[in-house]
């Protein structure tokens, strides 16, 4: 079983992550944290973060994947989950922007190419979330993919989104 988490910036994607991996006894292959491992804030850095994020994606081994679910890369990442012959539930996470600024205010950032404007930064992965939803980009009956989608507006509980994603995952 693979778990893809996709959200913005903050949504919550690494901490429903790492609850879910403790509980599913799963690894949790977090971008950010492949940015602090791989990363030295150029292109090249980058991009080798983004190697091992496409590998573990790959890889026949169930874990739980978490990134923005965005950009250009996230066709690279359904083609690799695709590739894996893995059964992947695709966990959108969708948080109030205000709810994300609160939970931004202490957040240790990896090291990044790009400069970042935050309010537009939010926006921008915001619109383009709604609009994978709307396509259903994310959805592929072949790999029995599921798009649960989860309004997380409360700062700092998930317990009631893990039982949710729990219950779909069944």
């Amino acid at each position: 079983m693979k778990i893809l988490l996709i959200g913005n910036i903050g949504a919550g994607k690494t901490s429903i992550g790492s609850i879910l991996a403790d509980e599913l006894k799963l690894p949790l292959v977090a971008m950010d944290d492949l940015r602090f491992r791989y990363s030295n804030g150029t292109i090249p850095g980058e991009y080798s973060a983004l190697y091992q994020f496409m590998l573990a994606c790959n890889d026949q081994n169930g874990c739980i994947l978490e990134f923005s679910g965005v950009g250009c890369h996230k066709h690279s990442v359904k083609k690799a989950l695709e590739d894996s012959k893995k059964s992947v539930s695709v966990v959108t996470i969708l948080s109030e922007i205000d709810v994300i600024k609160k939970r931004l205010k202490d957040k240790k950032w990896p090291p990044h190419p790009w400069s970042l404007d935050l309010d537009n930064a939010l926006l921008k992965i915001e619109k383009e979330l709604k609009q994978d939803l709307d396509s259903r980009f994310w959805e592929n009956t072949l790999l029995n993919h599921k798009v649960v989608i989860l309004k997380n507006n409360q700062e700092n509980n998930f317990d009631e989104i893990i039982k949710i994603i729990k219950q779909q995952l069944k």
